[in-house]
């Protein structure tokens, strides 16, 4: 079983189900160690784990790599197989931290009556470790994704809907389900990464129809910048008239060179087009930067 086609497929499933309702969002790895440039999720195909959540909930302690609560996907002998995970120390060192223990605390017996099978498998005396583990496995993670399809959507509303009557009961406790706007965010860091270190086949990149649109509009699109060059007299400033009005798609051809020069004059009126000369002598900085020293008065004090 491939790791690397796993991990694309789970990522397509999600996908797929957030196109569906832009509301369902899950975190994508936005931290890559030499090697995992291109991968989707935290987790890596040593350890055979794909792991992702569903909520932003900010915790910290010593030792831990994961989110208070996780989806783990687990390949081992060319099987498949998936759990949820709930884990916080149990010596948490601030508010939200105890809050996020609090809550885990809260809403296991919760899950516990819609899932019979969630195991308390805490580790001695430092963590509050819960889990539920999918009894079967899969050679095919399709067959897996739409098994368990509604599933996992119990789990992800259950806990939604706990943790919002946990927080209307501890207001300070920031924890919410990824918005739509982080997950944007998320994902298009994702996008950026793979496209620098991937290649076309082993990314997947959800917005590449739009860029494919985007591309095509912009090769009837005039260049964001264009150089007039060549010695004095050779019309430069002439046709700096005619290629701004082009840019703002007005149609000249035909016009005489009157018609054309008022209305240049109108768009610069109305702020459209902005015409400026500097003298040969000018900086970078004092054209560009505007910025220059400025030598203090006497009654300056420091």
């Amino acid at each position: 079983m491939n790791y690397n086609k796993v991990e694309k497929e789970i990522f397509e499933w999600l996908y797929k189900k957030h196109k569906e309702n832009n509301e369902f969002t899950f975190s994508v790895r936005q931290k890559a160690s030499k090697g995992s440039e291109t991968a989707y999720f935290i987790g890596s195909e040593q350890n055979g784990h794909i792991g992702t959540t569903f909520w932003e909930i900010p915790i910290a302690s010593p030792g831990a790599k994961s989110d208070l609560i996780n989806l783990f996907f687990i390949i081992k002998n060319d099987r498949i197989r998936y759990k949820f995970q709930l884990i916080q120390t149990t010596e948490p060192h601030d508010q939200q931290n105890q809050f996020a223990l609090d809550f885990i605390r809260f809403v296991s017996p919760k899950i516990k009556t819609a899932f019979p099978n969630l195991v308390n498998k805490s580790r001695g005396k430092d963590r509050e470790y819960y889990e539920i583990m999918d009894e079967h496995s899969y050679n095919d993670v399709t067959e897996l994704l739409e098994s368990n399809t509604d599933k996992i959507s119990e789990f992800v509303k259950l806990v939604s809907d706990q943790l919002e009557e946990f927080k209307s009961q501890h207001t300070d406790f920031k924890a919410n389900r990824i918005s739509i706007q982080k997950f944007e965010e998320m994902i298009d860091k994702m996008e950026k990464r793979q496209f620098q270190y991937g290649s076309e086949n082993d990314i997947f990149t959800p917005n590449r129809d739009k860029e494919k649109e985007v591309n095509n509009n912009s090769k009837n699109s005039p260049p964001l910048n264009q150089i007039l060059y060549g010695p004095p007299g050779t019309g430069k400033t002439y046709n700096t008239i005619n290629m701004a009005l082009n840019i703002l798609g007005e149609e000249i051809e035909g016009n005489s060179r009157k018609d054309i020069k008022e209305r240049f004059d109108e768009l610069m009126k109305e702020g459209q087009i902005m015409f400026t000369t500097f003298h040969q002598s000018m900086s970078y900085e004092d054209f560009i930067e505007g910025i220059k020293p400025v030598k203090p008065s006497g009654e300056d004090k420091f």
